[in-house]
Order: structure tokens, then C-alpha cells, then sequence
């Protein structure tokens, strides 16, 4: 049910003649209803399905002059961080990330010039990472959800996608209902910025040596640097895992063994785990998710954004199955949501932004990628203080190519 590159229908559907995003070519991630295009969230028991309506998310990026030019492929259900099958543009090695991974591809191929697709853990910002995007997950609750196939409605966002900020800061406008400018109240000028004062283990040098310097560029930009304490990855994890099991359950509650059967190995392998977790387990997890939430709140009481690396590591090679760092091996699923799934679990809004970082003990450039993260509701604001520091490094960049020329 994959295609290398990508795609999982071809096919155009012009919007608007006039409007923010006028021409500009719109991928849509195989799990977000477009009318008559293949519904299938990458279950096989979906093959032949048909959507029969298109998302009001997808209708508005439409209404302001995108052109559909096809579906893209996603892990079954949301389930997973690889999207097997896809191939990575940017490096056939590596994996492309997931579930968006197709939408990924297709965005860093050059075949589209932006994407819409869901983020449960990490979903949009983890393929952005893997291949040199931009990409936006605004606030819980701040798009419709409508006519989009669930994983799990307590972490399940739309997000976006591009090849440059100011394409992902237009599209973004669009989905949060903001077709003008950035109003300037959004516009502060000096924000404090806080960073994690002890960074996890499992963070490898080159992406704690790249945080470093995105930290020192915000400091020499006339922002303030302050330590923040974040919740425990390992307890909230885990009380993550448990929930997006036990609510994707209910989605697939109505199928017969024969058809369950039928949906993707990983949706199949997490369903079957499900079944076996007692209430109390959820009980348990509900707390962690409450006090995760608290404490960012407490957090972002001091703070104006947060700075944070949206992989742990460099994305890992497609055959891998495990990832080890700084003396932890995690299966890939579980590392490669490390930096995102907390910012699902307290719903914040926050944009993931592409730069490149000499890989662990090599000089081979690899794609780097970090979020700047802000309160639930400061969608504009992050989107505006994203942007800033976008043009920041694309001029550091190009000093950088003179100089080496």
C-alpha cells in the first residue's frame, strides 16, 4: 500500500483562483478525508475506501488557493514513527520518519510544496526533522479534527509541513483562521526562552552541540536563556503509550477478528496490547497526563517559548530497530518520539525548524532539527518568533556557502 515515493493517489484538485496560498501544491496525508480520493489511513482492510467528503482543514487550505496533487502514504493508523516503504529524499539510508512520512517525502522531493498531516506523538514535526523541513502543530483543539481518522482524540493535532517558513507560516495563518499578517501584539520582540538545565541522557553530543548554538543565537538576538525543569520523560512516556492504546481500542472496537486482521502489523501488534491492560493502568496514566500538564503550565508561567531538539539523535538507518545513546537503546519508536510526544501531551503549540549539524564523530553534515514551543493559545506568537529565527540562520547559512566558496 506504499509507493517509494511517497504518494498514495496522484491526482489534482485546484482550489481558489486568488487567496494567501494561491498555486501553492497541498499533499494530504492519507488519513485526512479529501472528496473522492482513497480514505484508507494505511490499513489494507481500507484499500478501496472512498472519502465522501473532504476535511474542513483540507477545504480551508483549499479556499485560499492550494492545488491537491495527491494523498501520501502513512504507517497504518498512525501507528509508528517510519513509514516503511517511503523513501528518504534526503538520504535512502535513513528512515523518513512517520506516520507523515509520506507527506515528507513528497515535500522534500520537490513534488509538493507543502503538506497537511496529523501529529499523535510527534507525527509531523519527527518526518520534518528527518528530511530538512519546516514544520507547524498548533494548539490542541485550535483546528477541527473533523473527517479525520483518529489514533488518539485526547493527543491527536492536524499540523503542516513545508520546504520554507514563510510557506509554513502563510498555510498556517490559513488553518488556524488568521488569512492576513500576524497581528503585532504577536510580534514581541525579546522573549524568554527556556531550556531544558539538565539535558536527558539520551541526547547524543551533536544534537546537545547544535541546541547549544540555537541557544547562543537566541542569546546574541537579545532573548533571555533560562533553565526550565521538564517532566519526566520515562513515567510520561509510558502514561502516553497506555492512553493512545487503550482510545485507539475504541476506534477499531466495531471490527470482527477478520477484519482486524486486516490492518497494519503495527496497528494489530498495539490493539492486541490493549486488550490486555487493565483499567487501572489507564487510571494511573490519566494521573501522570494531569500532573505532565500541570508542571508545563508551571513552566510556562516563567517562560515565553521553549527550546528543545525534535530528535534525540540523527535520524536512524531504515534497517534499525533499536537506537543507543549515551548507554540507553530504545526501540526506534520510543526514541524518536522522545523530544516531541510532551508537547502532544500538554497541547502547546510549536514549529519544528530544519538547520544542519556535523554528525557524531564525522564531518558529514546531517539534518538538524529543533522546536521553539510556546503556551496553549500562542500559536501566532510561536509562528512569528519561528519565523525570526528562520531568517537568522538562512543568513548564517549563506555567510557560511560565501565563505567556503
Amino acid at each position: 500500500m506504499t509507493s517509494s515515493d511517497g504518494f498514495m493517489e496522484r491526482r489534482i484538485l485546484a482550489g481558489a483562483d486568488h487567496g494567501l496560498l494561491h498555486g501553492a501544491r497541498l499533499a494530504v496525508k492519507d488519513n485526512i478525508a479529501v472528496e473522492s480520493f482513497r480514505f484508507t489511513a494505511g490499513h489494507p482492510l481500507f484499500l478501496h475506501r472512498r472519502a465522501p467528503y473532504t476535511a474542513p482543514a483540507v477545504q480551508l487550505l483549499l479556499d485560499a488557493g492550494a492545488v491537491i496533487v495527491g494523498t501520501t502514504c502513512t504507517d497504518a493508523g498512525g501507528f509508528g514513527v517510519t513509514t516503511p516503504g517511503v523513501s528518504n529524499p534526503v538520504s535512502k539510508d535513513l528512515i523518513v520518519g512517520g506516520s507523515s512520512g509520506g507527506a515528507a517525502a513528497a515535500v522534500a522531493s520537490g513534488e509538493a510544496d507543502f503538506a497537511i498531516g496529523t501529529d499523535t506523538a510527534g507525527s509531523i514535526r519527527i518526518p520534518a526533522a528527518c528530511t530538512g523541513l519546516y514544520a507547524f502543530k498548533p494548539s490542541f483543539d485550535a483546528v477541527s479534527l473533523s473527517r479525520v481518522w483518529p489514533l488518539a482524540r485526547t493527543f491527536d493535532h492536524l499540523g503542516l509541513l513545508a520546504r520554507s517558513s514563510d510557506l509554513l507560516v502563510n498555510a498556517s495563518q490559513v488553518l488556524l483562521g488568521f488569512a492576513h499578517d500576524i497581528p503585532k501584539h504577536s510580534k514581541r520582540q525579546y522573549l524568554r526562552v527556556g531550556v531544558e538545565a539538565k539535558q536527558p541522557i539520551f541526547r547524543c553530543a551533536s544534537v546537545r552541540s547544535g541546541l547549544a548554538r540555537i541557544a547562543e543565537l537566541l542569546r546574541s538576538l537579545g532573548h533571555t536563556v533560562v533553565p526550565v525543569e521538564l517532566p519526566e520523560r520515562e513515567a510520561a512516556i509510558e502514561a502516553h503509550g497506555i492512553i493512545t492504546m487503550m482510545e485507539a481500542s475504541r476506534v477499531y472496537k466495531g471490527l470482527t477478528a477478520s477484519e482486524r486482521s486486516m490492518l497494519g502489523t503495527a496497528a494489530v501488534r498495539a490493539l492486541n496490547l490493549a486488550d490486555k491492560l487493565p483499567e487501572s493502568r489507564l487510571e494511573y496514566a490519566r494521573y501522570v497526563l494531569s500532573e505532565t500538564r500541570r508542571r508545563f503550565s508551571d513552566v510556562f508561567a516563567r517562560v515565553d517559548a521553549l527550546l528543545l531538539p525534535t530528535l534525540p539523535t540523527c535520524p536512524p538507518a531504515v534497517h534499525e530497530k533499536t537506537v543507543k545513546v549515551g548507554g540507553l537503546e530504545l526501540p526506534v519508536l520510543r526514541a524518536m518520539i522522545y523530544e516531541t510526544f510532551l508537547l502532544n501531551m500538554c497541547g502547546a503549540p510549536v514549529v519544528a525548524l530544519p538547520d544542519l549539524q556535523p554528525a557524531d564523530g564525522s564531518t558529514e553534515l546531517l539534518p538538524f532539527s529543533f522546536q521553539l514551543a510556546g503556551p496553549h493559545g500562542s500559536d501566532l506568537e510561536i509562528l512569528w518568533f519561528s519565523s525570526v529565527i528562520a531568517s537568522y540562520l538562512r543568513v548564517a547559512r549563506s555567510a557560511d556557502s560565501t565563505r567556503l566558496a
